[in-house]
């Protein structure tokens, strides 16, 4: 007979991804575990680009704030080609997000932040503890977990989630295909003093035919973080970098005079792409680098693998609390799978772009790459790509839509828009769903702009239909205009558009319906409002798609 599950999630690896996932099962009650091997969290830079999802995602954690402050807002990229400046690219500042820049901020102070938002929580990390082998079964999974003192335990959960990185010994577990391929050449990392006269809000490129070199700014003067590829002294095989090396690469890319000092960290790696057929194996599943590795260009790596963290804990937490059918958890899959190879088409793409050697090619590059980054709907474009503020689950069995709906379609993060409570407070959609218990699903239902007695009758039955029989679903009225809604009976969940700002935001024309996923996505709307299909969606969401 086997034991009884001792806890909910293990979570094996407490870099940036299992952090978030520790954090988001405590805000959402779970009882969870989180392990590493390692004896103190990490004090290097590593990754150090938090883009403006993330960020967002941050800002409902509560912790957003404190990482702008104690980071850098990068306000564009300087390229440089051959010694010589080739252009800058500014980041725009007319994108849908609070957070349009690039925080900069070393992954030792992302990871201080996480550790003490999941302290509050009443979690800590088990260090040390290495999983040594498990067993998943119909029920749970069995664990034999190894701690510095060389005693095993043995223990159960329910689910078990690798966030342990590329070489993840969860992954070799489930036994499943992590297929792709390593780029040529070796890569070298450099945290160290820079001392030149460029400015330390910026990402600065220099580019050459026979190798590159960015130079990332790290909140403390001088200090940067520095990847570089150098063909030249790495052709022959795997070479670790030195100040000497680093300083010579800098004097054949950089401007001249500079510098470099103080070295905090120097190693080299080799660089990978590759990807997890699947990302859930029965009660196993990875997250991460676990799952999906690829070049640093565009800074994706930590970012993807927190967004993942967040998807999967709505999902964990709705079933261990007995509030969805388990069939939910295999949209983890789909909707992170098809993420991650985007997030490797994209990388990969503009890794070429930044390692291109023949001279030919080169040459052309720096011809175009100027005339491209000085159009505001490139910068544009690209920046939405690389912010995460893109990234889409339209094509997710958990994902529906009806009627003839305009504005943001469901499947898309939810865009916020402004709004006001009866008394006339100014308040927003973020701060609604801010104040909402947030492992509930959201229904927003959207008066139209020109509502009559007839239409709020109508959304008051959608309303009693949800609260009846959807346990885990908020609802909450957006009356346009400012007059009264029918008798009062919506005060408690009404917010007024007064200016129909949040209307048009929506392109609502008529009363419809939306539905706000727990991580912030769209995930049904129905215009005009069909209550049929709504509850049709949300028996999909918590018993599981067909």
């Amino acid at each position: 007979m086997r034991q009884e599950p001792e806890t909910d999630v293990l979570i094996v690896g407490a870099g940036p991804t299992g952090l978030t996932l520790a954090t988001q099962l405590g805000r959402y009650g779970i009882a969870c575990r989180i392990v590493d091997s390692a004896l103190a969290p990490t004090d290097k830079s590593k990754a150090i680009a938090i883009h403006a999802r993330t960020l967002e995602l941050f800002a409902t954690m509560g912790i957003a704030d404190t990482a702008i402050a104690a980071g850098i807002r990068a306000r564009g990229v300087n390229l440089f080609a051959n010694g010589a400046p080739l252009g800058q690219a500014h980041f725009v500042t007319d994108l849908d997000t609070p957070y349009p820049a690039i925080l900069l901020l070393p992954q030792s102070e992302t990871e201080r932040l996480l550790i003490e938002r999941m302290a509050t929580l009443g979690i800590e990390v088990e260090r040390g503890v290495t999983l040594l082998r498990f067993a998943p079964d119909t029920e749970g999974v069995s664990i034999t977990l190894g701690h510095p003192d060389g005693q095993e335990e043995t223990t159960r959960c329910r689910w078990l989630v690798g966030c342990d990185g590329a070489h993840s010994a969860v992954r070799h577990g489930m036994n499943v295909p992590f297929k792709g391929a390593a780029y040529a050449h070796d890569y070298w990392l450099a945290d160290l003093h820079v001392h030149w006269a460029l400015a330390h809000d910026a990402v600065h490129a220099f580019l050459g035919t026979h190798g590159f070199l960015f130079a990332f700014p790290i909140p403390e003067p001088n200090r940067y973080r520095l990847i570089a590829q150098w063909s030249e002294a790495t052709e022959n095989g795997p070479t670790e970098p030195t100040l000497a090396a680093m300083q010579q690469l800098m004097d054949r890319l950089g401007p001249p005079g500079t510098t470099l000092t103080d070295p905090v960290w120097l190693t080299a790696f080799h660089l990978h792409h590759r990807k997890v057929a699947r990302y859930q194996e029965g009660r196993v599943f990875v997250a991460g680098d676990a799952a999906h590795i690829h070049s640093p260009a565009g800074g994706q790596g930590m970012n993807t693998g927190i967004q993942d963290a967040v998807n999967l804990a709505w999902k964990l937490a709705l079933v261990a609390r007995k509030q969805a059918d388990s069939a939910l958890l295999a949209s983890y899959d789909v909707e992170r799978n098809a993420v991650g190879a985007q997030v490797l088409r994209q990388t990969d793409l503009m890794f070429r772009t930044i390692a291109v050697q023949s001279p030919m090619v080169c040459a052309i590059r720096n011809r175009l790459l100027p005339l491209v980054i000085s159009r505001h709907v490139f910068m544009r474009g690209m920046q939405r790509a690389i912010s995460g503020l893109g990234i889409h689950y339209r094509n997710s069995p958990i994902v529906a839509q009806d009627g003839r709906c305009g504005g943001p379609r469901a499947g898309t993060r939810a865009p916020d828009a402004p709004l006001a409570t009866p008394s006339g407070a100014a308040t927003s959609l973020w701060s609604l769903l801010r104040e909402t218990d947030p492992l509930q699903h959201i229904v927003l239902l959207l008066s139209g702009p020109h509502p009559t007695a007839t239409d709020f009758a109508r959304l008051a039955e959608i309303r009693t239909m949800v609260e009846r029989d959807f346990e885990v679903v908020a609802v909450r009225l957006i009356a346009a205009g400012r007059g009264p809604t029918m008798h009062g009976i919506w005060d408690d969940i009404r917010y007024d558009d007064r200016t129909l700002a949040f209307h048009r935001r929506y392109a609502v024309k008529k009363p419809a319906l939306c539905v706000i996923r727990p991580d912030g996505y769209i995930g049904f709307r129905s215009q005009p409002a069909n209550p049929g299909a709504l509850a049709d969606y949300l028996h999909r969401v918590f018993t599981g798609p067909a």
